[in-house]
């Protein structure tokens, strides 16, 4: 059964062209990317270590404390003020934890699946190379030390880039509470 299209929209030429064949090809890609283009679900609760009562934010049922936490790293026991900085902060918040790499976007996992397929398919004809690298690695010093080297530097560039994002997270926090309009929690007052 075929939709009715509204007429002087050219959908005539297009069923006539592509037949009924390209509908279901095009309702089965939109579908697949609704599917896959889930979005991050949201949790206001209580409870978490070491954040004892006050309001932390679960996103797909991980703790992302920098939603919400305030000075002393101390959770709102407000609902209404954890609500508040999580509209906020959000935006800013998961931007630097996908540079951190803490949490990915559910389009990059769309993403992610077809290459990690491609690089197995594309690993047969790397495998020669990879095994020779390997050899070499396990029987020359020079070129180990070479390999070896380059990881350390490698590693030591990521944890400096993480430290730089935690830094820049960690300032953007403290901007925003110094910044914050609306009433803080009693428990923060009394401080």
């Amino acid at each position: 059964m075929s939709p009715a299209f509204p007429k002087g929209l050219g959908m005539e030429l297009w069923k006539e062209k592509w037949g009924e064949e390209m509908n279901f090809f095009l309702a089965t890609m939109l579908s697949l990317a609704f599917v896959f283009s889930g979005c991050a679900s949201y949790k206001y609760t209580t409870g978490v270590n070491p954040y004892g009562e006050g309001y932390v934010v679960l996103r797909n049922g991980t703790v992302i404390p920098e939603y919400t936490i305030g000075k002393d790293n101390k959770a709102p026991q407000d609902l209404e003020l954890a609500e508040e900085r999580f509209k906020s902060r959000r935006t800013k918040v998961e931007y630097y934890y996908k540079k951190m790499d803490i949490i990915y976007s559910q389009l990059s996992a769309f993403v992610t699946y077809p290459a990690a397929l491609a690089g197995m398919i594309g690993g047969v004809f790397k495998l020669p190379f990879i095994l020779a690298s390997d050899y070499r690695y396990e029987h020359n010093p020079e070129y180990r030390k070479k390999v070896d080297a380059k990881e350390l530097e490698r590693r030591i560039r990521d944890a400096k880039e993480r430290k730089s994002q935690e830094d820049k997270l960690e300032n953007f926090i403290k901007q925003e509470l110094e910044e914050e309009t609306f009433p803080a929690s009693p428990l923060e007052i009394a401080r």
